[in-house]
């Protein structure tokens, strides 16, 4: 299991997610989907078991990103409201059947490892960029001969969820230490934050979070690039 944490690039269940009620977005919001993987069933693995299924599923993420359906990925860090997290997902597509068949192939998912979570996320950041270029740095390291240990290129950042996903827009827009922010169901919203821990992160905040509703923090990880995201422009 300690392999997880050296996830590459680096909460409400897909039932419901057709039916679910975002806020208002403004017109360049795009659809996506949020897919936590959490612990699955199967909690014991032989060493032979845990490398088979986590080679494959850093090769299966890799696939997937290289065929632009995984914008962006990473795993949470240990100070985080609910201990069955273990990564997420982000995919290019709102549509929630489209998302479940990308999302299951992951081979701990099949193994049981994980099971995964769907949540809608609408949001104006530019991942398709991103994407781009994380693809294109992983390739000039390949061309140069440099191949990083997994893990090597992701950092701290920290996940924010709040209940009035509105006032949490207008609290965190144009702030520097705001990399993405956008809604997910119910006028819930959910953002990054470049802060090194949920302590800095409330810092960060101060007294905004009173307008937020109800505010849950995650520490996760994820690619170094993530910093630069409010800087590009999709095509």
């Amino acid at each position: 299991m300690q392999r997880f944490t050296l996830f590459l690039l680096s909460l409400l269940v897909l039932a419901g997610l057709s039916g679910c009620r975002f806020g208002s977005s403004g017109p360049d919001d795009r659809g996506y989907t949020l897919v936590y993987l959490k612990t699955g069933a199967k909690t014991q693995l032989t060493e032979e078991e845990s490398k088979q299924i986590f080679s494959g599923h850093f090769a299966n993420m890799q696939r997937m990103a290289g065929e632009h359906k995984l914008l962006l990925a990473g795993p949470f860090g240990k100070d985080k409201h609910d201990a069955a997290l273990r990564g997420l997902f982000v995919l290019d597509t709102a549509d929630p059947q489209t998302a479940r068949t990308w999302a299951e192939t992951d081979p701990g998912f099949m193994a049981q490892v994980f099971t995964l979570e769907y949540h809608p996320l609408r949001t104006r950041a530019a991942l398709q960029a991103l994407l781009a270029r994380e693809l294109d740095r992983q390739a000039a390291e390949a061309d140069a001969g440099v191949h990083p240990e997994p893990g090597a290129n992701i950092r701290p950042y920290v996940l924010l969820t709040a209940t009035q996903g509105g006032a949490m827009q207008r609290e965190l827009a144009g702030r520097t230490y705001t990399l993405l922010h956008g809604r997910i169901e119910d006028g819930m919203g959910w953002a990054i934050l470049d802060a090194p821990s949920n302590d800095a992160a409330l810092e960060l905040i101060g007294a905004g979070r009173e307008a937020m509703g109800t505010v849950v923090l995650d520490s996760w990880m994820a690619t170094k690039g993530l910093e630069d995201l409010p800087t590009l422009v999709d095509g």
